[in-house]
């Protein structure tokens, strides 16, 4: 059922968002059912950890068949270095990818039991040359130096 209602009421919001929610999901099950159409969401209360749960009948996680397992992944900016720790359990050494373009890193990693295909922004473009990474029970880390944009800089005369 479709509610119009020209006046806002900060009484009825949460109703309002609710229903259009359940809308949603519904509408999301129904093209699942047609085959070939699938996702992922999150939800996540106050304080609460994130839930995800998949929908459809395509995998939205690749070929491997992956469920997502909430890899916990931080970025420090410390100052001419960005850092990056990825909890990544279930997994050898061997079985990691790492990939980095300017400010976009990418973290893969497929064992018997896990997967994990990670997309991470950088806070700023880094050198690819200068990674350096190590993997210890299950917690990758890597350091990057960032690039120094201003080296590169042209003045610009004006007329």
């Amino acid at each position: 059922m479709t509610r119009r209602d020209d006046s806002f009421d900060d009484d009825n919001f949460d109703d309002i968002f609710e229903e259009m929610f359940e809308q949603m999901n519904e509408m999301m099950k129904n093209m699942g059912a047609q085959g070939g159409f699938g996702g992922f969401r999150m939800t996540r209360g106050p304080g609460e950890e994130p839930n995800f749960e998949s929908f459809g009948d395509a995998n939205p996680f690749g070929e491997g068949g992956f469920e997502d397992t909430g890899t916990h992944v931080d970025v420090l900016d410390e100052g001419d270095e960005v850092r990056v720790v990825a909890d990544l359990p279930g997994v050898e050494k061997d079985e990691i990818h790492v990939a980095v373009s300017g400010d976009k890193l990418k973290i893969r990693a497929s064992g018997d039991e896990r997967g994990y295909d990670e997309r991470v922004s950088l806070p700023a473009e880094v050198d690819d040359e200068t990674g350096e990474a190590t993997y210890n029970n299950g917690v990758l880390e890597i350091l990057f130096k960032k690039i120094d944009d201003t080296e590169n800089d042209k003045e610009i005369e004006i007329e």
